[in-house]
């Protein structure tokens, strides 16, 4: 704070109110919306007009404070800053401040009425100005990093039963409990069995000897014939419960029986979903092989017919040479992408960096990604370790990311004008693959990792992409689901991993 006269330059009070507003497409839904506005694009239309924080003095306004997008506050500064929350922005903030003409006497006006005069009062004030801003944004950060906090935490702890496995486990823990109780309704059984004689003797005793009975002795045996009567009721639903655990052992046999036997099932189903994404990956791969021997060919046979004619320069030969190492080093990183998978031993793990994985992922789908102009974004918020069979993982990855990409190349040849992109997050323990394309079907979107369910046109899909990437997670002990999160066409697009099983 600048001093004068051996004190702070005191602007005076001020007071204000800020409000941040969104454009969300959800707001289109909005019963007030609709009733003020008419519809989402009018009050969009009316909110960008408005937007800014300006400055009033005694109800009028000062310019150029919040007025023509001046931004004085700043607001814009902080969104090239690259923090990790929301701030204020100066195109979804609408407030103001209030000043008065006798309260605030030294904020002068400058002559041409633009501004204030430049002095220790009016710096001061802005100096409290983007304090408030800076507290302000303090707080929104503190909130929202708590929340994001809170919900990574929620989800990992309520992703509930989503797997055989899961099924299996709640059921045995179920028939641990089960056992426990059944030893506390033997001993209360038995207890209650032991005192209901003794309470009906001492009632006996008082009621057939009324003559010898104190006053005290009288109100006991009261007591005692309602404490009896409460456990005779008791005892008759201990007598009921006795079934009730006979049939739940009757039920621990079933699962004693019937786990072997889904055992076997599941790993058979394992080997399967190995089997299958294996060839899922080989055929994705063999397609990108054909295409790179079909251009070679192309070329060898281009060149071949200047040979004959003896019009090869050596140019051409350097041309040739190095569009042959190109081709040979496309072909290695190929390879590469396909020998974790082809030489998969599920006792194998490897301890695997997620950004490193995605940056050869990003490698490897360059070409193909580049040739259809899809952009491959990645954003490791919180990067992480895991331990887990590299080549699973691959195959894990590849499905996903062939699925996004066959959607968004759907949906480039009914819109050429379109920009698609493919989005990766990595934060601990989760990764968050999403795309810009249709989005999942409504319809489907709670049996999207079932075997034989899909959208795609027939002979372009078998529908069991997804139902392996869910198969091959549960096998590791992790899982994938869709986030709540809906796209502008108002479905969920984006799948979560979460890997907290497998965290290194």
């Amino acid at each position: 704070m600048e001093i004068i006269n051996g004190e702070k330059a005191n602007p005076g009070k001020f007071n204000g109110l800020i409000h941040e507003f969104s454009y969300d497409t959800w707001l289109s839904n909005d019963e007030k919306i609709i009733d003020v506005f008419g519809k989402l694009s009018n009050y969009r239309e009316i909110a960008q007009a408005q937007a800014g924080i300006k400055i009033f003095r005694n109800g009028f306004a000062v310019i150029p404070f919040g007025i023509d997008k001046d931004d004085w506050l700043r607001l814009g500064d902080s969104q090239t800053t690259g923090g990790s929350y929301y701030p204020l922005r100066p195109v979804n903030v609408i407030g103001y401040f209030a000043i008065d003409e006798g309260e605030n006497i030294n904020l002068k006006d400058q002559t041409d009425r633009k501004g204030f005069i430049s002095n220790q009062y009016s710096r001061n004030f802005f100096l409290l100005a983007f304090f408030i801003r800076d507290e302000i944004n303090r707080y929104q950060e503190l909130i929202r990093r708590a929340y994001n906090e809170f919900l990574t935490q929620y989800k990992i702890e309520n992703s509930g039963i989503k797997t055989v496995n899961q099924a299996f486990n709640q059921l045995k823990e179920n028939k641990t409990k089960a056992v426990e109780v059944k030893r506390e309704f033997e001993e209360s059984k038995e207890t209650v069995k032991i005192v209901i004689p003794k309470l009906k003797e001492t009632s006996k005793n008082i009621e057939e000897n009324p003559l010898f009975s104190t006053d005290l002795e009288k109100k006991t045996a009261k007591e005692v014939n309602d404490l009896l009567e409460e456990l005779l009721k008791i005892q008759s639903t201990l007598t009921k419960l006795e079934d009730v655990i006979k049939r739940t052992e009757k039920l621990n046999e079933v699962i004693d029986v019937l786990e072997p036997k889904i055992q076997i099932l599941e790993e058979q189903l394992e080997s399967f979903s190995e089997l299958a994404s294996l060839g899922l990956t080989t055929e994705s791969v063999s397609h990108e092989f054909a295409s790179i021997a079909d251009k070679l060919a192309e070329k060898a046979s281009f060149y071949s017919n200047k040979l004959q004619s003896k019009k090869l320069s050596d140019s051409d030969i350097y041309v040739l040479m190095e569009y042959i190492n190109s081709t040979v080093n496309g072909l290695k990183i190929q390879l590469k992408h396909l020998d974790p998978a082809l030489k998969y031993n599920k006792e194998k793990k490897n301890t695997i960096s997620m950004s490193e994985l995605f940056k050869e992922e990003k490698e490897y789908y360059s070409n193909r990604f580049n040739k259809n102009n899809i952009e491959f974004d990645i954003n490791s918020v919180d990067d992480f370790h895991i331990k887990i069979n590299k080549g699973k993982l691959i195959q894990i990855i590849d499905n996903l990311l062939n699925n996004s990409e066959f959607w968004l190349k759907e949906k480039k040849l009914s819109d050429p004008s379109f920009k698609p992109e493919i989005k990766i997050k990595i934060e601990k323990p989760w990764i968050y693959i999403s795309d810009n394309g249709y989005g999942i079907t409504p319809a489907i979107e709670n049996q999207i990792f079932e075997p034989f369910v899909t959208t795609k046109p027939k002979g372009k899909g078998r529908g069991l992409g997804l139902f392996i990437v869910q198969q091959l997670l549960d096998s590791s002990g992790c899982s994938i689901g869709l986030e709540p999160e809906k796209n502008n066409l108002n479905r969920k697009y984006i799948f979560a991993i979460n890997l907290s099983n497998i965290i290194e």
